[in-house]
């Protein structure tokens, strides 16, 4: 690693710097948050006995522009940065282009603050994005690339300046499942004797949620919007909504999913729902309207083969509280 500075030793931000080299180790991100240390890379995990490289080239002057570009290469996630920052009054300013690569997606939710469920595993992704940081707030403009193969594409808005995070998400995607989402509120990672005691593990199984309790800091800590399109929304292995389009927020109530449409077994689908923090739990409620839907269409998805024709409507609301996923789902009333 080589580098320069010239200028008042009183005045380092005003000093032209130049900075060219490569850090290989097992956490060459240490030296990289020394640089930028508002990026969250201390949460990048490297596996104990690998090797990961950083490689860094910047050059100018800190409290008017410097250019340059950064590049992260550990085992479990790849992360690259090109274009220019500059010190301000009120923190790190920067604008450029990033990427992110894994053949993991759980690296990149860790590197995010969120609990990566076993679903995230083993899922490929690549993703390119056009960032914008000013004072305390964040703007990731133009995401695309792809995530187990699919394309997605998206946008993301976030301000810190608050106690809360306020954040905006939007996203499209030709198959989204809601399940592995919302994976992410649960705490994959809590001891089992921890469980044990919440009563979690023994509260029997679920095809769609596990059998764990709840992790609702990501909810409780943040505020904002939620917007989602795929042409599959996949609700369960058998309920699989085309044409979906989702509405959610995330406020004081915790997480409410305000508008969902699409269609679903031939006829027009509408739900909306909330998850409310509730001590060590949480509080599902769920509505759920479906007209014209086709008798054939449904008993192929449940049964593989069309026992019964003709057309069917559905409406109903559910309602229950527990310590973990499949626990609320028992306590539907």
């Amino acid at each position: 690693m080589l580098a320069r500075a010239l200028g008042d030793p009183a005045k380092p931000g005003e000093a032209s710097i130049a900075v060219d080299g490569k850090v290989v180790g097992e956490k060459p991100q240490a030296f990289l948050v020394l640089l930028f240390p508002d990026l969250p890379l201390e949460r990048i995990v490297t596996p104990a006995g690998s090797e990961g490289r950083l490689i860094v080239k910047l050059s100018g002057v800190p409290n008017a522009k410097v250019i340059g570009q950064a590049a992260l290469e550990t085992a479990p996630i790849e992360v690259a940065f090109a274009g220019e920052g500059s010190l301000q009054p009120n923190g790190l300013a920067r604008t450029g282009k990033g990427a992110v690569v894994s053949r993991d997606a759980s690296a990149a939710l860790t590197l995010l603050g969120f609990e990566a469920p076993p679903s995230a595993a083993n899922i490929p992704l690549s993703l390119t994005l056009d960032l914008t940081k000013q004072a305390s707030t964040v703007d990731l403009a133009g995401i695309a690339g792809s995530i187990a193969g699919e394309a997605v594409t998206g946008t993301a808005h976030f301000d810190l300046s608050g106690g809360k995070t306020r954040f905006a998400l939007s996203g499209s995607a030709p198959t989204i499942s809601l399940p592995s989402l919302l994976g992410v509120l649960v705490a994959w990672h809590r001891t089992p004797s921890t469980e044990e005691m919440l009563g979690a593990i023994g509260a029997g199984a679920s095809e769609v949620w596990p059998a764990r309790g709840f992790s609702l800091d990501p909810i409780e800590q943040a505020e904002g919007d939620i917007n989602l399109k795929a042409n599959t929304l996949s609700l369960g292995s058998a309920v699989k909504v085309q044409d979906a389009t989702l509405t959610a927020s995330v406020g004081k109530d915790g997480l409410a999913v305000t508008d969902l449409k699409g269609r679903l077994f031939g006829g027009d689908f509408v739900a909306s729902g909330s998850l409310s923090p509730r001590g060590n739990g949480a509080e599902l409620a769920a509505r759920v309207d479906l007209k014209g839907g086709k008798l054939d269409d449904l008993a192929k998805s449940l049964t593989g083969s069309a026992v019964a024709k003709g057309p069917f409507d559905l409406a109903f609301n559910v309602q229950g509280e527990g310590l973990s996923p499949p626990g609320v789902v028992a306590g539907f009333v």
